[in-house]
């Protein structure tokens, strides 16, 4: 048997043996960037508390408690100049009315990436 058939055979949802390489550019936002994505949503918030949050492969996510009602939004920040997170938006308001998906609370753009609230 070939080399190549016996990597073939290996289980390839093992977790020890599946990385991924997470390419994102680094996000250098102060806490007046982040007020100001969540203004740009509600004019009248304050940011109570950040958290950055595990996962995602193209974009920053953070979990963002505000004042406005004090309840928690999810900020997406995109890469600089790319335009995955809007094609994303438009798919999730697509199949929202088929399946249950997070509601797109906001979106715009600042320093030249896309953000959305969810």
């Amino acid at each position: 048997m070939s080399k190549s058939k016996k990597r073939n055979k290996k289980n390839i949802f093992n977790k020890d043996t599946l990385r991924f390489d997470k390419k994102i550019t680094p996000l250098n936002f102060s806490d007046k960037d982040f007020e100001h994505c969540l203004a740009s949503w509600n004019k009248n918030t304050k940011i109570l508390s950040i958290e950055p949050l595990n996962g995602g492969f193209r974009n920053h996510n953070f979990k963002i408690v505000s004042s406005h009602d004090s309840r928690s939004v999810v900020l997406r920040v995109g890469k600089p100049f790319e335009k995955s997170l809007s094609k994303e938006m438009s798919i999730l308001k697509y199949v929202s009315n088929k399946i249950k998906v997070p509601t797109v609370l906001h979106q715009s753009t600042f320093k030249n990436r896309q953000i959305a609230c969810f």
